[in-house]
């Protein structure tokens, strides 16, 4: 059986909200901090709307293995 792999990033948005995204298969070699990069800009540039407002807050990264 395969283990495939999952990377999710966890955001609120500006209601306090809590929103994940789900990125399938990151690279074997994706690290904390390139993750906080990529949150980085999802926050700054107000790319992703959550329910109330767009995603403000970070609260971390977690890989899911099955």
């Amino acid at each position: 059986m395969k283990e495939l792999k999952n990377l999710v990033l966890s955001f609120s948005d500006e209601g306090g909200n809590k929103k994940n995204i789900t990125i399938t298969s990151p690279s074997a070699s994706v690290s904390r901090d390139r993750a906080q990069d990529v949150a980085d800009t999802i926050t700054s540039k107000n790319l992703v709307h959550g329910k109330v407002g767009h995603l403000k807050t970070y609260n971390g990264a977690y890989i899911v293995t099955r």
